[in-house]
């Protein structure tokens, strides 16, 4: 993590490059460039970089994607990973391709600050609707010195001292769930979750009577993703479940075994105490402890 502080800040003492700022939108993965000076942009970086890298950074951690829980945590990821490389340099490619003559600025939902040096090029997004469209009936004021008072009838561009996501030096920074959203990762995982849910039928882990109960429990309020990251290993063993391993499998998991009417055999899925258990095996956040308890973590644990 002090690597990262230090490579933030030293973009700070550089200086000696030009900055630009884009409107971007997310979906359509186009942006327009907006009309802040080389100057502004640069002082409101030093000014952001040097909050968040003193009062936010320095109380977080480095890791590489996924962590299980990334609220305290910057997430790290290559630039090139072939699971963000196409949505990544479709952003890169806003400043070459940027749209003229817009008329319509609610469509940018997220805006990038660009840093442009003889070596290298270093890009800061935020998820945040860049700009703030006030009425003439709101009749907002803004004191400009002790006398004088205008209405705001206009857009106004408002940025804030926060990042989603850092690329510097091939290596893309994510900072929040917003990070990963920009980048299509969380969509990825969903999708990868709901193919392993397929698996679990298709492969016999459990029975296709069970396939409605992890569909709903799948549909609840943080679990869509639950099996984006699945030990390949310990599906492997689920799948081949016998008459001869079963009490075995049983015994070393503490997961129950069901037996169907064809004489096959599946774990349980039957109540979401029994799934809970099966997912929390299959993404290695279930184990025991020194006392031989069965506990779970919210990250997955790491073998040493």
């Amino acid at each position: 993590m002090e690597e990262f502080i230090k490579q933030l800040k030293s973009l700070i003492v550089a200086s000696n490059g030009s900055y630009s700022c884009f409107a971007i939108d997310t979906k359509r993965k186009v942006g327009t460039k907006i009309g802040l000076s080389s100057h502004q942009i640069y002082e409101f970086l030093t000014d952001s970089l040097n909050y968040l890298c003193d009062k936010k950074f320095s109380k977080m951690q480095l890791g590489d994607y996924p962590i299980a829980t990334p609220k305290d945590f910057v997430e790290k990821i290559k630039s090139t990973d072939s699971r963000i490389a196409t949505v990544l340099n479709s952003f890169l490619r806003i400043p070459v391709n940027a749209e003229t003559n817009v008329t319509n600025l609610s469509k940018y939902n997220a805006y990038m600050l660009v840093i442009t040096t003889a070596e290298s090029k270093y890009y800061f997004f935020t998820k945040r609707t860049p700009f703030i469209a006030y009425k003439k009936n709101n009749f907002i004021y803004a004191l400009f010195s002790q006398s004088d008072y205008r209405v705001l009838d206009d857009n106004v561009v408002r940025l804030i001292k926060h990042f989603d996501c850092i690329v510097m030096e091939n290596t893309c920074y994510m900072i929040g769930m917003n990070g990963r959203n920009l980048l299509g990762l969380n969509d990825i995982a969903r999708d990868t979750s709901l193919k392993n849910k397929k698996r679990l039928v298709q492969e016999g882990i459990i029975s296709q009577t069970s396939e409605n109960l992890i569909d709903s429990y799948m549909k609840r309020p943080g679990k869509a993703q639950c099996l984006s990251e699945v030990d390949e290993s310990l599906m492997q063993i689920f799948a081949n479940v016998t008459r001869d391993n079963k009490e075995l499998i049983s015994k070393k998991y503490r997961l129950k075994i069901t037996q169907d009417a064809n004489d096959e055999f599946h774990i349980a899925t039957s109540n979401e105490e029994e799934i809970e258990d099966l997912v929390a095996t299959l993404t290695n956040k279930r184990g025991k402890n020194f006392e031989d308890e069965t506990v779970e973590t919210k990250s997955p644990f790491v073998k040493r």
